[in-house]
């Protein structure tokens, strides 16, 4: 069986947003999921995407040539400065470049506040006509998918729903046979991976941005992951890689091809 793949950000972090949707089309994904990039992220590099912007404007017509589609736009980290006149923007150019979702992570240290930001975001994004996904992680004020779940809950929207890693669902304690007590249409996203298992704090902090396995390499659940994912989403690549040797086409390539094989693995 086949499914969709998008090569997310991370995978090739520091690509401008146009070379992000040629690497995507040369390896083969059907999409990309970029960030918004708006705060930055522990350093790492990342282009702003906004309207009136070359980059971006040249990221919207190489989708338009290539045929890749938008999937996730990653970025919207609720955190105690969120910048929400800028996400307001960014979801309208998400909308309007035809971005399935937006992803939204709660940093904030007011719980309600990032509550109050995140049903704001889900707002703008309704209207916007795309959907909201909250991406939990033990990094964030979310960390577990029952907690994701409640939040969920409180929000009481049809438009708000999972984004749903590997990594972190594993870090947390979760497993794929979780994500069977999860509603119906709910998870609109989610992102694979592979990795040596769960690991203490400080290098589950790090390897999550910086250092993450091929699937198949590790030994987390990748196959049980896949099959439990509902068949209508894309599944994004999120594989960033420590890996000076490799430049970013090799890195997007392999990224897809083992991505493909553990989907065909999976569902053989």
């Amino acid at each position: 069986m086949t499914r969709p793949l998008a090569l997310d950000q991370l995978t090739v972090i520091g690509t401008d947003p146009a070379e992000l949707v040629d690497l995507a089309a040369d390896a083969g994904f059907a999409a990309i999921s970029p960030w918004l990039a708006v705060v930055p992220y522990d350093a790492l590099p990342a282009n702003h995407l906004r309207a009136g912007d070359p980059a971006t404007a040249a990221m919207a017509r190489r989708l338009r040539e290539t045929g890749v589609a938008l999937n996730q736009a990653d970025g919207f980290a609720l955190g105690d400065e969120a910048p929400m006149a800028a996400y307001r923007d960014g979801i309208a150019l998400m909308a309007e470049m035809g971005a399935r979702n937006i992803v939204a992570l709660h940093f904030d240290s007011d719980m309600e506040r990032g509550f109050d930001r995140f049903c704001q975001l889900d707002t703008w994004a309704k209207v916007a006509g795309i959907g909201t996904a909250l991406e939990f992680t033990p990094l964030s004020r979310i960390g577990t998918l029952d907690a994701a779940l409640a939040f969920l809950d409180r929000v009481d929207s049809a438009n708000a729903g999972l984004l749903v890693d590997l990594l972190h669902l594993a870090q947390s304690g979760g497993r794929p046979a979780d994500l069977a007590r999860v509603p119906p249409g709910m998870i609109r996203g989610a992102q694979l991976c592979d990795a040596p298992g769960v690991v203490d704090f400080e290098s589950y902090a790090h390897d999550a941005v910086r250092h993450r396995l091929w699937p198949g390499e590790g030994t987390l659940p990748v196959a049980e992951f896949i099959r439990a994912l509902p068949d209508d989403i894309i599944i994004g690549v999120e594989i960033p890689r420590a890996e000076p040797e490799l430049d970013r086409k090799a890195r997007a390539r392999r990224a897809f091809e083992t991505s493909v094989a553990a989907v065909h693995a999976a569902t053989a």
